[in-house]
């Protein structure tokens, strides 16, 4: 790729992600704001709920109101099964060093060229987002919601048709990484939503077929799995809906080439089954069991009546799961997978943690919690503030919020082997979420006032006279003021005349009074002002560039131009 288009930062041009584009284009589009990763709320809804109740359409306007809001801090988007161009998103977590060219071998194939019109953006850790259109044609039921491809690549996919939304953090925004620094998301290869590349059918395969097994050796056998019998293929779909893990299908490949005589047909049923109780924790699923039994009994030259295999085979089972939790080998240097399930066998939940920032950005505490995650609060099952993060305090948080068999919890390599609890440690790490508690008073300040007054803006209550009786209600103003010492009223401006029953909402918004009520005293004029049935005082702020954004200056003042020339015109 040329060095030119290997941005460093987020810039203007054309690859740019203008959020009322991404709108116009059919996207569900969220502000985010305070380095987040994730919205909040929008106009006092979950975002969620745009999402599940289909309300695309009114989300333009929250959205123009939050490009001139001085605290949002990036945009993203949840695909949907309605997007006008449905996307296909693969989140590729790599930290070596590699590029994106370095990285397509690995999901296209050693002799595939890499589209020029293949989506790829950076996450702030140095990920990359690979950008492909949804194929028409393809079920995305049959997708998995993460991936493993082996030699560290590894991530998770967001497709137009999730069960769930999931969120897409858009180029641009800024947010902490997972190191707790602040990075940028930023555009690697520039690319049209309307004119994706779709995925190479390589990538699909190995998608589909879950850990490197492809779609086509599920179906046809290949070398390995040899011919798949008829009785259990089926569809394609049907075969990847049951979400059975590669080392079964290597298992029932072998079991394809046996023969066994009639002395040995109840001790191979039984071998078979145990090993596939040492790869399921559970009981498979239906599909599964008809492959183990379909398969046994084709090795059989004389065939068990089905009652008989099928108590051999279950009794196997059973024996083989309680032998693989009784002998499973402790690893002193386990993989962070081998950690997490010891974990989610424990706790029943995978836990996060949530970093509280101060202003300043240095910590104030951590939330450490099970279930879900700061983003999915619905989904969490509880979660509890710690003063300190360390293995310690980890554990015993972890066994407080589980209320877990003790017995359990202390025999588990967890706490009898450190090097799992480091793994544990680090995983939470890497994977922090960080939000701050406040934010700067002035930010606060100023991004209230901007609000209010693009409102006034959008609602035309403009004044030419103070002196008159205002309505009751915020609204923008031009007058002319004296210039001190001439006498000579030459000086046009706008100002924001802030109502009475406003003021002790802006005092309380910003957090700390104190520090509002300097900002007040630098910036805004205190007039006496006539409203129905009363006289009050209202706070006079002035609009221009040392106050507020040139962009909202801009607005503001041909909003006003139109609605003058419209009252000149009336």
């Amino acid at each position: 790729m040329p060095e030119a288009n290997r941005h460093l930062d987020f810039i203007d041009g054309p690859e740019t992600f203008d959020p009322l584009d991404m709108i116009s284009a059919g996207y569900y589009v969220f502000p985010i704001e305070g380095h987040r990763k994730y919205p909040l709320k929008v106009d006092g809804e979950a975002w969620s709920w745009y999402w599940d109740h289909q309300r695309r359409d009114i989300l333009a306007g929250s959205v123009a109101l939050a490009k001139n809001n001085a605290l949002t801090t990036g945009w993203c988007i949840a695909p949907h099964k309605t997007d006008k161009y449905p996307l296909l998103l693969i989140d590729l977590d790599v930290y070596e060093g590699r590029t994106a060219e370095d990285l397509w071998p690995e999901m296209a194939g050693d002799s595939a060229e890499m589209p020029s019109n293949v989506g790829i953006t950076r996450s702030t850790g140095g990920g990359y987002h690979f950008w492909f259109k949804l194929p028409d044609d393809l079920d995305p039921r049959t997708l998995p919601a993460s991936f493993n491809f082996g030699s560290g690549i590894e991530g998770e996919i967001r497709f137009s048709g999730q069960e769930r939304p999931r969120l897409l953090v858009l180029p641009g925004t800024r947010a902490m990484n997972k190191q707790g620094k602040l990075g940028a998301y930023t555009v690697y290869q520039p690319f049209n939503v309307s004119n994706l590349a779709p995925p190479p059918p390589e990538l699909l395969s190995r998608l589909i077929g879950r850990q490197g097994t492809s779609a086509d050796e599920l179906m046809t056998g290949g070398d390995q799995m040899m011919d798949i019998s008829d009785s259990y293929v089926g569809d394609r779909q049907a075969v990847v809906a049951s979400n059975m893990p590669t080392e079964f299908h290597h298992l029932m490949a072998v079991v394809q080439q046996a023969t066994v005589t009639e002395g040995g047909r109840n001790n191979f049923a039984a071998m078979v089954a145990q090993i596939v109780g040492r790869i399921y924790s559970a009981r498979p699923n239906d599909t599964a069991v008809k492959m183990i039994v379909d398969n046994i009994q084709n090795a059989l030259e004389d065939k068990l009546p089905l009652g008989e295999l099928k108590k051999t085979i279950f009794s196997a089972m059973k024996r083989g799961q309680i032998n693989a939790k009784r002998f499973a080998v402790v690893d002193k240097y386990p993989s962070t997978t081998v950690v997490l399930t010891e974990v989610k066998s424990i706790y029943k939940q995978l836990p996060w943690l949530l970093v509280h920032l101060k202003a300043d950005g240095k910590v104030q505490a951590f939330e450490l919690g099970l279930g879900g995650s700061p983003k999915r609060p619905d989904e969490v099952a509880q979660s509890m503030t710690l003063t300190d993060f360390s293995k310690d305090s980890v554990l015993a948080a972890l066994s407080r919020l589980s209320g877990s068999d003790l017995d359990i919890v202390v025999r588990s390599p967890l706490f009898t082997r450190p090097n799992w609890t480091k793994v544990l440690v680090h995983y939470l790490e890497q994977g922090a979420t960080y939000e701050y508690t406040t934010l700067p008073t002035d930010a606060v300040f100023w991004d209230t006032l901007q609000q209010w007054a693009m409102e006034a803006a959008r609602d035309r209550n403009f004044i030419e006279n103070v002196s008159k009786v205002l309505p009751e209600e915020s609204v923008l103003a031009h007058t002319k003021v004296d210039v001190a010492g001439t006498g000579k009223k030459s000086f046009d401006r706008l100002v924001l005349v802030v109502h009475p029953r406003h003021h002790e909402f802006l005092m309380t918004q910003c957090g700390d009074i104190g520090a509002t009520k300097k900002l007040l005293r630098t910036h805004a004029d205190e007039r006496k002002v006539v409203y129905p049935r009363r006289k009050a005082v209202a706070w006079f702020i002035e609009v221009s560039p040392e106050n507020m954004t040139q962009e909202t200056v801009d607005y503001l003042w041909g909003e006003y131009v139109t609605w003058k020339r419209g009252e000149i015109l009336d």
